[in-house]
């Protein structure tokens, strides 16, 4: 028989800043493992910031201490506080799979009972106080709920999106689910969305509110994009498939505006936005960054000016705030910009209601050697400061490693230390997006049962299990500039076992 690996992976936490002087590495015991879930970014309180770090951790098969934690920075980057929420003691803790924050926290997982139809949502307020945890049992016809794939704090409602799995006579099929909770947990409605005539594979990709009703973007896993709109009991309105000549065009994300619904995704051309209301696409735009000035050096014997060297996706996560869209383009290049190696770009871009683009915050990381995939994961934004996020992959023979990095800075703010300010110009490109009428789509309401679930909330001031490492970076070349930017990051290390060949 062929030899198999198992993956053990240790989870870790570095805070890098002038206010740390030295890096905290969180660990999970050496014979446990972890599922590894993005941390989120969101807006708290005393004017600053959350990082909310789902972890799912067990020890030879045993749940150990899957939850959370919630980590509490002030608007100047400076750390505040740390607290783990699980499951109380003889419940099980949720297996934390989504979460979302904006003045309060939502987490969204599964309950490790045996049960796969459910969903266990938390609800904290922005210190990580609970208001209210509990456990929703759909009726699903014999299907199952294996991951989550959106959640929106809508005013005071909750939007899970998640997708139902079956197999039936050998055949597999998936159709998205919406679940809408009001600010006490209470179901407002559930439902259940199915094609008539196409896919038998659809997947929820965002949802929301919009106007007097709701709306649910879904694709069928081929390259093929809906929008529904529904009505405030989710009962569907109107179905569109999204239609242009851009190759490999996909949508990421959502966010709304009273009727206006703004999408974020992109194409092989680039980050991508829309904006569109009753079905029609009112404009919609690609933006790319460009270096205003690149090394002209040699690297590695060859002479260039920049290097394409990966491609990444654009946020699932665009903020519409105080009349503003934020987001976190695709960087599909890195550039040779002081010919001492590539730079590893991190940005965040302001436009106006329709686009153009107001303000831009781009930094470089002058690093090589230690990653190759950069991705956007989040953004949150508070008047001009924000707390945006992007992980970072390295592979090294057997070891995998992630590092999630967590910046917080204001715009027209310059960072210094290990990363820079380099002249970047957003260009912007107009490009056809339309949306079709389609109508072949149903509803169907879905029950669900309720049961409170307790928590236990242990407040600390640091996060558990901790070691301390010696900065590569001093606090004179430390990251923190004028907008006391913190750097934080998470690894890791999954360190592969090798089994004999039986």
């Amino acid at each position: 028989m062929v030899g198999v690996r198992k993956l053990i992976p240790i989870l870790a936490f570095l805070m890098l800043s002038k206010l740390a002087g030295a890096s905290v590495l969180l660990s999970v015991p050496a014979n446990g493992t972890v599922t590894y879930p993005w941390p989120v970014a969101g807006v708290g309180t005393d004017g600053g910031f959350i990082v909310v770090v789902p972890f799912n951790v067990t020890s030879e098969g045993t749940p150990l201490s899957p939850g959370a934690w919630v980590l509490s920075f002030g608007k100047n980057g400076s750390p505040l506080r740390v607290k783990s929420i699980k499951g109380a003691f003889l419940y099980p803790s949720p297996e934390i799979q989504y979460a979302t924050a904006n003045g309060s926290i939502i987490l969204v997982g599964m309950s490790d009972s045996g049960n796969h139809t459910d969903l266990w949502v938390i609800r904290l307020d922005g210190d990580g106080k609970p208001l209210w945890s509990r456990d929703y049992n759909l009726n699903i016809d014999g299907g199952w709920i294996t991951f989550v794939d959106n959640v929106v704090l809508a005013g005071n409602e909750t939007i899970i999106a998640t997708h139902v799995e079956r197999y039936l006579e050998g055949t597999y099929s998936s159709s998205p689910l919406l679940v809408v909770l009001d600010g006490r947990g209470r179901v407002l409605w559930a439902g259940e969305y199915r094609s008539v005539h196409g896919s038998r594979e659809l997947y929820s990709v965002s949802a929301g509110k919009l106007g007097d009703g709701y709306y649910l973007i879904l694709h069928d896993g081929r390259g093929e994009y809906y929008y529904l709109s529904l009505d405030n009991n989710g009962r569907i309105n109107g179905t569109f498939r999204f239609r242009t000549n851009l190759k490999g065009f996909f949508v990421k994300s959502t966010a709304s505006a009273g009727d206006v619904l703004y999408f974020l995704g992109g194409s092989s051309n680039g980050t991508l936005i829309g904006a569109a209301i009753n079905g029609k696409v009112l404009w919609s735009k690609l933006y790319t960054l460009v270096p205003e000035r690149t090394c002209h050096g040699n690297y590695r014997g060859v002479s260039v000016s920049g290097v394409a060297t990966y491609s990444t996706e654009p946020s699932d996560s665009l903020v519409f705030s105080g009349g503003y869209l934020y987001f976190q383009p695709a960087v599909s290049r890195e550039f040779n910009l002081t010919c001492s190696g590539l730079g590893r770009v991190y940005a965040i871009i302001k436009t106006d209601g329709i686009g153009n683009v107001l303000r831009s915050f781009v930094a470089v990381e002058n690093v090589i050697g230690l990653g190759t995939f950069l991705e956007p994961r989040g953004l949150a934004v508070k008047g001009d400061s924000f707390i945006a996020l992007w992980s970072l992959s390295k592979t090294n023979g057997s070891f995998v490693r992630f590092r999630d990095v967590a910046l917080i800075s204001e715009f027209g703010k310059g960072p210094e230390g290990n990363l820079r300010a380099y002249p970047f110009r957003v260009t912007t490109t107009p490009v056809d997006v339309t949306l079709l009428p389609d109508g072949k789509f149903e509803s169907r309401a879905v029950e669900v049962n309720t049961t409170d679930m307790p928590l236990k909330v242990r407040a600390t001031g640091k996060p558990p299990t901790l070691a301390v490492e010696t900065l590569k970076d001093n606090a004179k070349t430390g990251i923190c500039g004028p907008g006391m930017i913190l750097l934080l990051a998470l690894f890791v290390l999954f360190v592969a076992v090798r089994v004999k060949d039986l």
